[in-house]
């Protein structure tokens, strides 16, 4: 897949990072994403997994940002867990986790773990 000959996920996040590398780096290992793409100025990558995208840019003067940047460690913010969520016919299961990137941003993750009728146990 790359970004000029396949179709983009409707809606992609931009993060802005006070260290692009550790941010990278993080993104890479905790949840797998791989880049598509790169440029130095201004240092940015774009990342993809299993059709899920996120873009990574470094913090620079004119980038636009409001919020403080915040230095944290690789840390589960709430521990995997299972969650059922009712569809029209169908119970449909994920686990799902928060984990703090390295400028506080919670992303969440989740993992589909099956569906079921509704009114069947787990």
């Amino acid at each position: 897949m790359t970004l000029d000959t396949e179709p983009r996920a409707p809606l992609v996040p931009e993060l802005v990072c006070s260290d692009l590398e550790r941010s990278l780096a993080f993104h890479c290992d905790v949840p797998g994403f791989r880049v598509l793409h790169s440029r130095d100025d201004p240092p940015f990558v774009y990342l993809e997994r299993e059709h899920a995208e996120v873009m990574l840019e470094a913090w620079h003067a004119d980038v636009r940002f409001t919020g403080a940047l915040t230095k944290t460690d690789h840390k589960l913010f709430r521990e995997p867990e299972g969650t059922w969520y009712a569809g029209e016919n169908v119970v449909y299961g994920q686990r799902e986790l928060l984990v703090q990137d390295p400028d506080g941003y919670l992303p969440g993750f989740c993992q589909e773990i099956g569906k079921r009728p509704i009114g069947e146990a787990a």
